[in-house]
């Protein structure tokens, strides 16, 4: 498969981190999901059954028994 810069892309597993939901300030980190990812500009291109995967696990209200984190929101202008 070739990128967009003209490179070969490479099948890899990537961490992905997305929004859970519309309307919602929570996130997802979803590890080793299977991607195409070009070895020079560092695009990442998923298949349509892998991204329809990764809307479904968004959707999903997250379980008592996942792993959770809390992570600092800082913004950029505000930083000295």
């Amino acid at each position: 498969m070739k990128c967009f810069c003209g490179a070969t892309m490479e099948s890899r597993l990537v961490d992905v981190f997305e929004r859970a939901g519309q309307g919602t300030d929570a996130y997802v980190l979803i590890k080793g999901v299977p991607a195409w990812v070009c070895p020079r500009c560092g695009e990442q291109l998923f298949e349509t059954h892998v991204a329809q995967k990764i809307v479904e696990i968004c959707r999903h209200k997250a379980q008592d028994n996942e792993p959770t984190l809390t992570v600092p929101v800082r913004e950029f202008a505000s930083v000295q």
